[in-house]
């Protein structure tokens, strides 16, 4: 991730309310960064905030996403709210353009996931066509 996308995320901490948590939701999920209790309200799917921006003051986040490789079989086991179509549906309904609006940083980390993502299920596709 470019340096001066990683501050203009990284500003993101200083903000007690933010827009589109699904977004930064789906970055830990697909990521594994974070089980849900460290991330959500108590026995829910939303986001708490004052939890998850704490994880915003460090690189580890930022190392994780440099290391993301979507292709392969994938041997650890995934929680139900960290597989693909769930995250996806959690984006679904989301629109690039008011995000973009919002904060161009955050359009970029969201097109990021999306891509990811996108890469991910194609490479599922093509490896299950292949074993057939």
């Amino acid at each position: 991730m470019p340096e001066q996308w990683k501050e203009k995320i990284r500003d993101f901490r200083h903000l007690y309310v933010i827009k589109y948590p699904r977004i930064w939701q789906a970055l830990f999920y697909i990521l594994k960064f974070q089980d849900r209790p460290f991330l959500c309200e108590h026995d829910t799917n939303k986001l708490e905030w004052k939890k998850a921006k704490s994880f915003l003051n460090n690189d580890e986040l930022f190392i994780r996403m440099s290391e993301y490789w979507p292709f392969g079989p994938k041997e650890e086991l995934y929680k139900e709210y960290q597989k693909l179509k769930f995250v996806q549906e959690n984006l679904s309904g989301i629109p690039e353009d008011q995000v973009d609006e919002y904060s161009v940083a955050l359009g970029k980390l969201f097109r990021w996931i999306n891509l990811a993502i996108e890469v991910r299920i194609e490479d599922l596709k093509v490896r299950r066509a292949h074993k057939k």
